[in-house]
């Protein structure tokens, strides 16, 4: 589909990874690298986006304003690996791959995308509402 090509070709890495044009690191995705361009060289530009409440990172202006509309309410969907609380399954989906692709890896292989989020999606825990 095309959102798997945007997803394989916008946010991953093709073979050689992504490195910092300024210590040389590098990375499997170019968010991962934004990120640490943002923390280890503040003195540089980078297309990272920071929520000022949570402090969390997006690498668009768009993932921010939609983040911050909903920043600070419950998050009943919660990840398997770390616990953290999510908003929803698409929010998960992006937490796995961001965060927790070498689990993802391990467990459905080096499989497709669509295969990954199809595991995703089976091991997701929704807390019980108050």
């Amino acid at each position: 589909s095309s959102r798997s090509n945007h997803l394989r070709n916008s946010h991953f890495s093709s073979g050689n990874g992504m490195n910092c044009s300024l210590c040389g690191k590098e990375f499997k995705t170019r968010f991962s690298k934004d990120r640490h361009m943002y923390l280890k060289h503040p003195e540089f530009p980078s297309s990272v986006y920071k929520c000022k409440k949570c402090q969390t990172f997006y690498s668009t202006k768009d993932g921010l304003h939609r983040h911050e509309s909903t920043c600070g309410e419950e998050k009943p969907i919660q990840c398997t690996v770390c616990r953290k609380g999510l908003q929803s399954t698409s929010a998960l989906k992006r937490h796995m791959i961001f965060l927790h692709l070498d689990i993802l890896t391990e467990k459905v292989g080096h499989q497709s995308l669509e295969a990954m989020m199809a595991y995703t999606e089976s091991v997701v825990e929704v807390k019980p509402l108050k």
